[in-house]
């Protein structure tokens, strides 16, 4: 009778976590073929990849783009790291003069003269509101190659800073692909690169986000639990409009990344915006 039992009870456990894993599977090809719905049309200028505990998506994932403001993500990311190590001082205090002023996003060029900020607020800004002056002095701090050696360990070797913010892109412009900003975060996420510390405060600077797209359709209810933290980007000179981040609904994630190129700034919003939510959709049913 125990062996009986005992068998029985492995077979439908068995049979559970089977039916478990088919469901989920086949929620992953709904969110597929959601994402083709979507991007029909214009194949050739978008590339997405999403990253999630039951598979990937990946569509265009190794095309080469103009990485625009998500390269600051790595900047980000190494600046933690670094923080990490004690080779630098994110509570530094540091004095912006008009010299280190740039143009293009940002607030930092509208506000008072010598300004006083820490370095993790010169990182805050660079991410939530795109501030080039202060991305610029982050490049400064954290060192170009660091950069592009920290994206080479993890993988992310088409993954490049060549220049600070408003160079001219033919010293060498700053690239990335939709595969590469997906393991970034999710090496971010789940990874060692960083610590527990350093991840909260990623999480909570990409949290804050201002400029995105993918969190455009969340839904209060719907989608509640769901949250973002992601860094969008953009260069009229190239037509290109990106978004990359993480959502998160309890202890899921995935790591999504949508790049485009030559379509119109509503097409390639809505593209975004809807891609965002219909991950926001599978992490929640």
């Amino acid at each position: 009778m125990i062996v009986v039992f005992l068998l029985t009870f492995s077979l439908i456990t068995y049979f559970d976590i089977f039916a478990s894993g088919e469901s989920k599977k086949n929620e992953l090809n709904d969110l597929h073929s959601k994402v083709e719905s979507i991007i029909e049309g214009k194949e050739d200028n978008i590339a997405v990849f999403i990253g999630t505990a039951d598979g990937e998506i990946a569509i265009n994932e190794d095309k080469v783009y103009s990485s625009a403001s998500t390269i600051k993500v790595p900047i980000l990311m190494e600046a933690l790291r670094q923080g990490n190590q004690g080779t630098l001082n994110l509570d530094e205090k540091v004095t912006i003069t008009s010299d280190d002023i740039t143009t293009g996003g940002g607030i930092v060029r509208q506000m008072s003269d010598d300004l006083e900020l820490s370095v993790r607020d010169l990182a805050f800004l660079m991410i939530i509101l795109s501030d080039n002056t202060t991305t610029n002095m982050m490049i400064d701090r954290v060192g170009m190659n660091s950069v592009n050696k920290l994206c080479d360990e993890i993988g992310c070797e088409n993954t490049k800073l060549q220049r600070k913010m408003m160079e001219n892109p033919n010293l060498g412009d700053n690239l990335t692909t939709a595969k590469d900003m997906g393991t970034i975060l999710k090496e971010v996420y789940e990874g060692d690169v960083l610590n527990k510390e350093a991840k909260q405060e990623f999480l909570r600077i990409m949290g804050e986000q201002k400029l995105g797209t993918l969190s455009t359709y969340r839904d209060g209810t719907e989608h509640k639990g769901i949250k973002v933290y992601s860094k969008g980007g953009s260069l009229g000179s190239t037509g290109v409009r990106h978004d990359v981040g993480i959502i998160t609904n309890g202890d899921k994630a995935a790591y999504v990344a949508v790049l485009t190129e030559d379509l119109s700034v509503k097409e390639a919003r809505l593209a975004i915006a809807q891609i965002g939510e219909s991950v926001m959709d599978y992490l929640v049913e």
